[in-house]
């Protein structure tokens, strides 16, 4: 069996991603907090910028939505809000 061929393999098996913080299975894996615990979850690799800002993939974006969305994330993920 070629190489190629096990690493495509074992890179498009899909396994349930868990929360790191409470353990929990995640349902939406697109959103950036723990539908259980809140926690912050690492980004996966799928999502890109227009998947992160909840845009539409188009070249003629709203300038002001953008912005609006780009507040409301840099508000939740702002690092002041993760400190003991």
């Amino acid at each position: 069996m070629p190489d190629h061929f096990l690493v495509t393999k074992r890179y498009n098996q899909q396994k349930p991603i868990k929360c790191w913080q409470c353990g929990i299975e995640r349902t939406n894996i697109s959103e950036l907090f723990c539908e259980n615990c809140s926690f912050i979850q690492s980004p996966q690799d799928t999502n890109n910028y227009f998947k992160i800002f909840e845009l539409d993939e188009e070249f003629g974006i709203d300038p002001k939505q953008l912005t609006q969305k780009y507040r409301k994330l840099q508000s939740q993920l702002h690092p002041d809000k993760f400190t003991n």
